[in-house]
C-alpha cells in the first residue's frame, strides 16, 4: 500500500479532479512544488486520501484553497501551503480537521482571516503567517 507521494519539481500545471482517489492509506503527500506551477486545485481532489497527515502545497502559484478541500482530512496534522498566492481562506478550511497541529502559510497575500477559521482545531501549536 502506498505510503507516501512524492511530487515536487516536476513543472506540474494541473491536478485534475480524481487524481488521488483510492489512495485511503496514504498518510503523507508532498507536493513541495518549487519547480511546479499549480494555480488551481479542483475541490475534491483530496477525497480519496482519508488518512493524509501531511500535506504540502508550498511554493507554487495557488491563488485559493477551495472550501471543502482540506476540511475533508480530518487526520491532517500538518499542511504548508506557503508561498502561493493566496489572498482568501474559506471560513470553513479546518472545519474538521480537529487535529491540525503545524499550520504554514506565509508569503502569501493573506490580508485578513475568517473570524471562525481555527474553531475546530484543538491541537493548533503553529500558525506562521509572516510576509503576508
Amino acid at each position: 500500500t502506498l505510503k507516501e507521494l512524492h511530487l515536487g519539481e516536476n513543472d506540474l500545471l494541473t491536478l485534475d479532479e480524481g487524481t488521488f482517489d483510492n489512495l485511503q492509506n496514504l498518510e503523507y503527500l508532498e507536493l513541495d512544488l518549487s519547480g511546479n506551477r499549480i494555480t488551481s486545485l479542483p475541490v475534491d481532489i483530496f477525497q480519496g486520501c482519508a488518512a493524509l497527515q501531511k500535506l504540502n502545497l508550498a511554493n507554487n502559484y495557488i491563488t485559493e484553497l477551495p472550501s471543502g478541500s482540506v476540511e475533508i482530512l480530518r487526520e491532517l496534522r500538518e499542511l504548508h501551503i506557503e508561498n502561493n498566492r493566496i489572498e482568501i481562506l474559506p471560513s470553513n478550511l479546518f472545519l474538521n480537521v480537529t487535529e491540525i497541529m503545524l499550520v504554514y502559510m506565509h508569503d502569501n497575500l493573506i490580508e485578513s482571516l475568517p473570524s471562525r477559521l481555527f474553531r475546530s482545531c484543538q491541537d493548533l501549536q503553529i500558525v506562521d503567517l509572516h510576509n503576508n
